[in-house]
C-alpha cells in the first residue's frame, strides 16, 4: 500500500539521517519514523550496525563514542538479554528450541560475540548444534576470525589480556573438535582423526597454522586407546616384522591405507604409537602395549616388556615369606626379576633367529 510505502521510504531516510530512537518504549513516546518499521530482531541488529557504522566521531564532532564501541555495548546488551529472550524458552528448560539455538546464536554472531555463540549453539542444539557449531568454528579460525566475543574492556588493549583470548578461542575449538569426535568415534575411527588432527595448537599464537601440534597427538592417542582400532588407523605388522604403512604419497583417509600415514610421516606414526604404548602401560594393559610396541617397531621396549611379564611369573614371593617387611619383600622381587631378564632376552633371541 501507499501507506506502508511511504513508511519504509521514511525508516530509510531516518537511517540515512542517523535519526534515533530505534525503538519506542511505548506508544505516547517519541520515535523516529524508523522505530516504526522495525519489527524483528534482525531489523534492529542491521539498524544498530548501521548507526554504529555512520555515528562516528568523523561524521558527529559531539560524540565520541566510536564503530567498535557501539558494536561491543551492542553485545554486551544481547548477552544482558539471554537466550530465552530470542528462543522464547525458559533457561532451565532442556528441550531443544525450535530454532535449533540459531534464533539468539545469530544476533550474537552479527555482534562478534563468537565463544558465546558458539557455546549456545553446541549446548542447545544437542547433537545437530554440537555439528553446527564444530563446522562453524572450524570455518571461522581458518578464516583467521578470532573466536572469542569482542569487547573493549581497558585490559583488552594490553598484549597479555589478547593472547588470552585468543587462547580461549583455541580451548573452546578444541572442546568442540573432541566432543564431536568422541560421538562417532567407536564407528568410524578414520574420520574422528580426521577432526583431532585439525586441532589447533594451544601454544602457538596468531591464524591457524598447517601443523599438528602436541595437544592433538595427545587425543590421537587417546582414540588409539578408546577404539582400540590400531589396524585402521595405524596398519598391522608384515611378515618381515615391519609395520605395513601409506607408501603412496597421493593417499586419501578413504583409503584401505593406514589412516594416520595420510598426515604424518613413519617416524612420527611410530613415535604416537610408542607414546600411546607408554599411555596404557601405565594403566595396566600390557596387551595393547605390546601391540602398539610391536607397531611401532620399538622391540627393545617390547623385548622389556615381554621380560618383565616373565619375570613376574618365574618370581613367586609370598607375603610374609622369610619375616621380612612389604619394602624388603619387594626389593627381593625387582631383585629377582633383574636376575631373569637376561636370561629371558637370551632365550627370545635363541627361539627369534
Amino acid at each position: 500500500s501507499i501507506g506502508a510505502s511511504l513508511m519504509f521510504q521514511l525508516a530509510s531516510l531516518a537511517l540515512l539521517s542517523l535519526a534515533e530512537p530505534l525503538t519506542s518504549s511505548s506508544t505516547n513516546s517519541p520515535s523516529s519514523p524508523a522505530a516504526n518499521v522495525i519489527q524483528t530482531i534482525e531489523d534492529y541488529i542491521f539498524a544498530s550496525l548501521w548507526m554504529a557504522y555512520h555515528q562516528t566521531p568523523s561524521n558527529f564532532p559531539s560524540t565520541t563514542t566510536s564503530c567498535e564501541e557501539h558494536v561491543a555495548q551492542l553485545g554486551q546488551l544481547l548477552q544482558h538479554w539471554g537466550p530465552s529472550y530470542f528462543e522464547g524458552t525458559d533457561d532451565s528448560s532442556n528441550s531443544v528450541p525450535s530454532s535449533g539455538g540459531w534464533a539468539y546464536a545469530f544476533p550474537l554472531l552479527l555482534a562478534q560475540q563468537y565463544n558465546t555463540a558458539l557455546t549456545h549453539l553446541a549446548e542447545v542444539g544437542s547433537g545437530t548444534g554440537l555439528l553446527q557449531a564444530t563446522h562453524l568454528g572450524l570455518i571461522m579460525y581458518h578464516a583467521g576470525i578470532p573466536l572469542y566475543d569482542f569487547n573493549l574492556q581497558p585490559s583488552q588493549l594490553e598484549e597479555s589480556k589478547q593472547n588470552d583470548k585468543d587462547a580461549s578461542g583455541k580451548q573452546l575449538l578444541s572442546k568442540l573438535i573432541v566432543s564431536y569426535a568422541s560421538a562417532f568415534q567407536t564407528a568410524d575411527p578414520k574420520t574422528a582423526l580426521e577432526y583431532l588432527v585439525r586441532l589447533p595448537d594451544p601454544t602457538s599464537t596468531g591464524t591457524a597454522t598447517a601443523s599438528i601440534g602436541q595437544f592433538a597427538k595427545k587425543q590421537i592417542r587417546r582414540l588409539l586407546l578408546e577404539t582400540r582400532a590400531f589396524e585402521p588407523l595405524a596398519g598391522k605388522v608384515s611378515s618381515n616384522g615391519s609395520r605395513e604403512s601409506a607408501t603412496d604419497t597421493s593417499a586419501t583417509p578413504s583409503s584401505s591405507l593406514p589412516a594416520m600415514d595420510c598426515y604424518f610421516s613413519s617416524a612420527e606414526v611410530s613415535s604416537i604409537l610408542a607414546d600411546a604404548a607408554v599411555d596404557t602401560l601405565r594403566e595396566g594393559n600390557k596387551a595393547d602395549a605390546a601391540e602398539l610396541f610391536a607397531l611401532a617397531g620399538r622391540y627393545g621396549s617390547l623385548l622389556s616388556l615381554l621380560n618383565c611379564e616373565l619375570a613376574s611369573h618365574l618370581v613367586d614371593v609370598s607375603p610374609g615369606e622369610g619375616g621380612g617387611s612389604g619394602e624388603q619383600l619387594q626389593q627381593q622381587q625387582e631383585s629377582e626379576e633383574r636376575r631373569f631378564v637376561p636370561l629371558h632376552a637370551r632365550s627370545f633371541l635363541f627361539f627369534a633367529f
